[in-house]
């Protein structure tokens, strides 16, 4: 729903963590004293200078949307609803979860900060232990559900368009 990137840090500010401190904390939680990793984040930091509250950062998204013609209120709130519902939903769709959001945010960018500084290794995505796996019962009992309903949709269909017609016995 947003045609651009976003930046860290507008993100983080539209999530209400508005000073650089705040964001730096969410971000270096496990090493708050951590100067390489400040260094790294230090052009997203600058780059977001100009916005400073969450209203900014909620307009600033929103423009970048669909939202572009709304007044300024309408515009903020489409962004804030768009974080509610649309962003990180696996974390929250509740209007208080963001808060949450803003931690789960900071875990994410500290994981990919310590990666390219190659403090820890990237994450292979094709390891086993970190897929979804369906098991065959469930896969079975979904097919077979979505069959049924297919054919109780084309027997009624048919048992429809027969006693429309005055049909007395039942033409498959």
């Amino acid at each position: 729903m947003i045609k651009e990137n976003i930046p860290l840090v507008v993100l983080f500010r539209a999530l209400n963590c508005l000073s650089d401190k705040h964001i730096l904390s969410r971000i270096c939680f496990d090493c708050p004293d951590d100067t390489e990793m400040k260094e790294a984040l230090r052009p997203s930091l600058e780059l977001a200078k100009m916005i400073d509250t969450q209203e900014d950062a909620l307009d600033y998204i929103a423009k970048r949307g669909a939202a572009q013609a709304y007044t300024k209120e309408k515009r903020i709130i489409y962004a804030k609803l768009l974080l509610e519902t649309e962003f990180l939903p696996h974390v929250s769709t509740m209007p208080d979860g963001i808060y949450k959001k803003s931690f789960f945010l900071g875990y994410m960018a500290n994981k990919l900060v310590k990666a390219s500084l190659g403090k820890i290794s990237e994450d292979d995505r094709d390891y086993y232990g970190k897929k979804r796996l369906d098991m065959a019962g469930s896969l079975l009992g979904n097919h077979f559900r979505q069959l049924f309903r297919n054919f109780t949709d084309i027997m009624t269909k048919i048992l429809k368009r027969d006693i429309d017609n005055g049909h007395d016995k039942i033409l498959l």
